[in-house]
């Protein structure tokens, strides 16, 4: 996992606002809920027990390579091999 995405997770597990070149997470403490944006676009809300993904109409290796680290870290197993599957053509 590139150190971006490191801590890109680090900020959605600590519920913080963090920014770093082209990818963003704002929590929103009304909704507990991150969104994380790669170029201003919406790529992700996580939750405590969800994440929703996006792809932002952009399938470029770098928002597969976000949405995959985002999975590694807070999907189970099965969701995340559904997830390469599904998205692994972009």
């Amino acid at each position: 996992m590139r150190k971006i995405e490191s801590q890109m997770c680090a900020a959605v597990h600590n519920n913080q606002n963090w920014s770093n070149a082209n990818t963003t997470v704002h929590f929103n403490e009304e909704e507990n809920v991150s969104v994380v944006r790669l170029h201003g676009n919406k790529i992700a809300e996580v939750t405590d027990d969800t994440m929703t993904i996006f792809d932002g109409g952009y399938q470029s290796n770098t928002t597969k390579s976000r949405l995959n680290a985002l999975c590694d870290e807070f999907c189970v197993t099965g969701e995340r091999e559904y997830f390469r599957k599904t998205f692994s053509g972009m």
